[in-house]
C-alpha cells in the first residue's frame, strides 16, 4: 500500500512538473530567427535589374491550436536600389505558440506597373545568411500560367479572375497607407505609407482603372467604383486637392448613373467635394 501512494505522489509530482513546463512554454513561446537574406531582383523577360520594387518578407507560423499567424520579417518601406539589389536584416521573431510550426517563409517583390515574383525560403530558415534571385513577370503572366494549368476554366474567366486578384491587391495597399496595416505586419507601420509608397499605390490604382476599360459587366461596376473612390482619397492624403476633387466628382458621377437608389457613400463624396473646394478656396 505505501509502494502504492509513493508511486502515486511520484506520478502526481512528475505530472505537474510536465504542466508547468508546458505552461511555461507558452508563456515564453517559441523563437525564431531569420536568417539575412540578399538578393536581386531581375525582369523575368529582359534579364534587367529592377529598381523601386517594392520588398515584403514573412513567416507563417501554426501553432498546436492550430491558429496561424503570418509575421512580417522585413523592415518598412524596403524596396530595391538603382541596381536592383536589396538587403533583409536577420530578425528575431517571439510569439506565444506551443509547439509552433512554420509553415512557409520567403521574400517577394512587386512593382508600381504590376510586376512581381518571390521565392520560398522555408528550407534555408536556419540559415544564417542566403541569397535570392527574384525574377519579376508581369502580373497577368502569372496568373494566366497559375489558372492555365487549371483545365474547367475559360480564357474569359481567367481575365476575370486576375481583375479580381489586382482589385484584391489594392484594397490592401489602400489599407497600408490609410491605417499602416498590411496583412503581414504587426504592429502597424505608424503613419502608414511613405511618400514613395503612396506615388506607388496612386499608380497602381491608374493603371487598375485603365485596365478595365469599358465598364461591362456588375463585377467591373463594382470594381470600377471602389477603385475609383481610393484613388481619390489617395490624391487627397497626398495633399493634391485639385486632382483629388476632380476624381471625386468623377466617382460622383459614375455612382448616379450606374446606382439606383444611391449607394451608401454617395454622401460621403459630397462632404468630400464641399471640403476640398473650401480649401481649394482659401
Amino acid at each position: 500500500m505505501k509502494i502504492n501512494t509513493m508511486k502515486t505522489k511520484i506520478l502526481n509530482r512528475t505530472l505537474m512538473v510536465f504542466m508547468l513546463g508546458v505552461a511555461l512554454l507558452v508563456v515564453t513561446g517559441c523563437k525564431l530567427s531569420t536568417p539575412e537574406i540578399r538578393g536581386i531582383v531581375l525582369d523575368e523577360e529582359t534579364g534587367e535589374p529592377v529598381s523601386d520594387a517594392w520588398i515584403t518578407s514573412s513567416v507563417t507560423v501554426k501553432g498546436i491550436t492550430g491558429s496561424t499567424s503570418v509575421l512580417s520579417v522585413a523592415p518598412p518601406h524596403l524596396r530595391t536600389g538603382e541596381d536592383g539589389t536589396f538587403v533583409v536584416p536577420s530578425r528575431g521573431v517571439s510569439r506565444s505558440f506551443s509547439g509552433a510550426k512554420v509553415l512557409s517563409f520567403g521574400v517577394s517583390a512587386t512593382t508600381a506597373d504590376w510586376r512581381g515574383g518571390g521565392v520560398e525560403l522555408k528550407d534555408r530558415l536556419r540559415k544564417r545568411g542566403v541569397e535570392v534571385i527574384i525574377y519579376a513577370k508581369s502580373s497577368e503572366k502569372f496568373y494566366r500560367d497559375f489558372y492555365s494549368k487549371r483545365d474547367d476554366i475559360t480564357k474569359q474567366r481567367v481575365v476575370e479572375l486576375i481583375e479580381l486578384e489586382q482589385f484584391s491587391a489594392l484594397q490592401s495597399t489602400y489599407t497600408y497607407c490609410q491605417t499602416g496595416r498590411l496583412s503581414v505586419m504587426r504592429p502597424s507601420v505608424e503613419g502608414g505609407c511613405d511618400a514613395w509608397e503612396l506615388d506607388y499605390v496612386i499608380e497602381k490604382h491608374e493603371r487598375f482603372l485603365e485596365r478595365l476599360g469599358e465598364i461591362k459587366t456588375t463585377d467591373q461596376k463594382t470594381h470600377y467604383s471602389g477603385t475609383i473612390g481610393r484613388l481619390a482619397r489617395l490624391y487627397k492624403k497626398k495633399g493634391d486637392y485639385k486632382k483629388a476633387l476632380m476624381i471625386f466628382r468623377k466617382a460622383k458621377s459614375f455612382d448616379e448613373q450606374h446606382y439606383q437608389p444611391p449607394i451608401p457613400w454617395h454622401k460621403n463624396y459630397e462632404t468630400q467635394i464641399k471640403e476640398l473646394e473650401g480649401l481649394l478656396a482659401q
